[in-house]
């Protein structure tokens, strides 16, 4: 074990888990935690606290570890224990359907010894012959006689509280289910009443779903009777927290390099998961079996989540289960007239099935204020948004689902905003935010860099690589404060190791660009590559640190670098496309191209030059046979495809920067797609994954009121005649980000996933 705490990891039951286990990993909701504990707080039992305590929150908030973790400390502390006795209960008591069975179940808890000697002698024989009385008559019969026997134990329970001088707490799970479906309403008037006279016997301290009826509408007994408090998700900031935590408490001394490794895709899991404790744990999962995580590893994990949500939906009707079916496939929120055409059942009955289904926790009324959206008009949505996710993934291929393409454009997203909130946190970084956030993402996408932030978790030489990751972290933040001076003396602290030389040499160039020392910089960055050549954000400042020399053709060539060395998925500034477009019109008349490409005895090296060049030139209809004949040769290297691709695309864009949408265009983005295709066997996760990126510097790109959803329709058709299924969740994106405050997109927007994408591209 290595001296390693052992610790379940148990998503669904927090009972399960030791003391020093729920304490040292419990996160969400210690503030309430501590405000009930105070309130507890007393030398006597006259003084003691007569509030009853609701924890609100939807399944996985941490409610159970909330009131698991009270009852473990009331009974852990002298002092609490001198006034209390608490009373835990399993998240269900089934046998409970009455006031009267509720009581024979506190009866039972202390007969068994959790209450000492306050249900002993006479006391103890009378509960159990209360308990072997036998209901006779009709059912109103046996509910007068069960109200009449709940009225006698409540005088026991009196008097056992009275023989031991404490006061129960009753910790109740659902009670929303308890007084809905177990408890009626005379039940709950005599329970009112009793609490009322007798408040020194016990208080109550549960959990529900949401906040229900029965404790908030005026008229019921247990209006305003409860303190009720609200669980919220876990931030950003509480995740990393909460990982860390687990982390420290199974001395699982690595998974801290990890959470830094994996910060966007830890970033893009939150947001499906909206923060929820329970799912963080399947996370930590994660973190331990992967080094590295991807969206595709994260979906995967959501598969595992099956057994939890099929026991919460087998026994539903046919008829909410399709409510359900049509809130999570469609738009995320619906109203009930929506939900019954998509369904094509009866609007009364399904208006009747989503208040029973709000009541329950399983959906929520959801206020949206747009443009055509009535004044009357209810829209209801998933309470529990992860469901919707696993429904998602869990109806069809994985490849194919819309959470997956809105999880890959976050990951796509964010990356870099992830390491701009790291460097927020170290230090404030007022000034130009920009070339922070562009600096920052040239650190995290530097193969180097990359390379030796592994090695620190991986090597046995702990510390030497501790060394260089703190010369790294200074780097970082030396960047990120200008200080480019500072930046030349910290650099230099990493010539000494030989597996950073290329590090050394590229950072001592960026000092020296910054400091308008183009000369210094151009050399340094020659040496940066000399020694990596694969560092292809080095090849990138070289090539437009000649570019702004206007050495044009070396420009060319230290950018095609950049393009082939640089990860064929790797998220990039759209703007390095049109570098190349300018260095093309300074060198290329067209002329010769067209000449080469005439030449039948022409070289294929030669036409494909000529091919590239025309089409930085603009001019791809120009050579659109000489193009189908290169896609149909054998020999067609994947570093010529791959350079053909990044020409294209950016030619495309381009054209769609001018204001370009139709003809050329149109047959340039299908020749495209046949590119695509011919670049690899397993074409179809490649060739949409590429799509998104294409999405995602179209709308960077273009201003909001030049997007053209006309012209993303035909793409997706071309993909679609390919039998590539481009999710159509890329149409309701852009339709979103054109107008935001349509009825449509103010729907889709109470997706976590979907309005963030709208948020950061708007």
């Amino acid at each position: 074990m290595n001296g390693r705490n052992d610790v379940s990891l148990n998503k669904y039951d927090p009972r399960l888990k030791k003391y020093d286990e729920l304490d040292a990993t419990f996160v969400c909701g210690r503030n309430f935690l501590n405000e009930i504990l105070d309130e507890l707080k007393t030398t006597n039992l006259d003084k003691a606290s007569r509030q009853s305590w609701i924890i609100a929150g939807p399944r996985g908030t941490g409610k159970s570890h909330l009131l698991t973790l009270l009852y473990r400390k009331i009974k852990s502390d002298k002092n609490l224990n001198k006034i209390w006795q608490p009373l835990i209960f399993p998240e269900e008591i089934f046998k409970v359907d009455s006031l009267y069975r509720l009581l024979l179940s506190i009866f039972e808890k202390l007969l068994k010894g959790a209450g000492g000697e306050a249900v002993t002698g006479n006391l103890a024989n009378r509960v159990i012959k209360i308990k072997k009385t036998k209901l006779s008559g009709s059912i109103k019969q046996k509910r007068e006689q069960k109200t009449e026997l709940a009225r006698e134990l409540l005088d026991l329970l009196t008097e056992a509280s009275e023989k031991t001088g404490q006061k129960l707490i009753l910790i109740l799970e659902n009670l929303q289910f308890l007084f809905r479906h177990q408890l009626s309403l005379d039940d709950q008037r005599v329970l009112r009443g009793y609490l009322h006279e007798n408040p020194n016997v016990f208080i109550i301290i549960g959990s529900a779903l949401t906040v229900f009826e029965e404790v908030e509408n005026y008229g019921k007994p247990f209006y305003h009777f409860f303190r009720i408090r609200s669980m919220e998700q876990l931030g950003w900031d509480e995740i990393e927290q909460f990982l860390k935590k687990i982390a420290v408490y199974r001395k699982d001394s690595h998974i801290e390099e990890r959470i830094d490794i994996n910060r966007h895709h830890i970033y893009t899991y939150s947001i499906l998961t909206g923060g929820n404790p329970r799912l963080i744990l399947f996370l930590y999962e994660l973190l331990l079996d992967q080094p590295t995580l991807n969206t595709g590893i994260i979906l995967d994990k959501v598969a595992e989540l099956t057994p939890y949500f099929l026991d919460k939906t087998r026994d539903e009707s046919h008829q909410r289960k399709l409510i359900l079916d049509a809130l999570s496939n469609g738009a995320p929120a619906q109203t009930a007239s929506e939900i019954a055409v998509e369904v094509n059942e009866d609007l009364r009955s399904i208006s009747e099935q989503l208040k029973r289904l709000a009541a329950e926790g399983w959906v929520k009324e959801i206020p949206i204020v747009a443009k055509g959206v009535k004044n009357k008009e209810t829209f209801f949505a998933l309470r529990d948004y992860f469901f919707r996710i696993w429904y998602q993934i869990r109806s069809g291929d994985i490849d194919d689902s819309e959470v997956n393409c809105l999880a890959e454009l976050v990951t796509l997203l964010f990356d870099r905003e992830q390491i701009l909130e790291k460097i927020k946190h170290q230090k404030d970084t007022s000034g130009s935010r920009i070339d922070i956030y562009e600096r920052a993402y040239e650190l995290a996408g530097n193969d180097s860099h990359s390379s030796a932030i592994k090695m620190l978790v991986t090597s046995s030489k702990k510390q030497e690589h501790t060394r260089i990751k703190e010369i790294l972290q200074d780097v970082e933040a030396l960047i990120s404060d200008k200080d480019w001076y500072g930046l030349i003396k910290t650099a230099k602290k990493l010539e000494k190791y030989t597996d950073q030389r290329a590090k050394f040499h590229y950072y001592l160039g960026t000092a020296y660009y910054n400091l308008n020392q183009l000369s210094n910089c151009l050399e340094q960055l020659k040496e940066a590559v000399s020694i990596e050549p694969q560092f292809f954000q080095a090849w990138y400042d070289l090539g437009y640190n000649h570019y702004e020399k206007q050495e044009y053709s070396e420009a060319i060539h230290a950018l095609r670098q950049y393009i082939l060395n640089k990860p064929e998925l790797e998220f990039s500034d759209y703007n390095q496309f049109f570098v190349m477009i300018e260095c093309a019109e300074h060198l290329y008349s067209g002329t010769e191209e067209l000449y080469h490409l005439l030449k039948k005895d022409e070289l294929m090296e030669k036409k494909l030059e000529s091919i590239e060049r025309l089409v930085l030139l603009g001019r791809f209809l120009t050579v659109e046979k000489d193009f189908e004949t290169i896609l149909n040769y054998e020999s067609l290297n994947q570093e010529d495809v791959k350079y053909l691709d990044y020409c294209l695309e950016g030619y495309i864009l381009n054209s769609l920067k001018n204001g370009k949408t139709e003809g050329e265009l149109n047959q340039t983005m299908r020749w495209w797609l046949k590119l695509l295709i011919r670049s690899r066997k397993d074409f179809e996760p490649f060739v949409k994954k590429r799509f998104l990126l294409f999405f995602l510097y179209y709308t960077k790109m273009v201003r909001k009121e030049r997007l053209s959803i006309e012209f993303l329709k035909r793409g997706i058709n071309d993909f679609l005649n390919e039998d590539i299924d481009i999710s159509t969740i890329l149409l309701e994106l852009l339709s979103a980000i054109t107008d935001p405050d349509s009825r449509n997109a103010q729907k889709w927007m109470v997706d976590p996933l979907f309005k963030e994408i709208v948020t950061r591209l708007s």
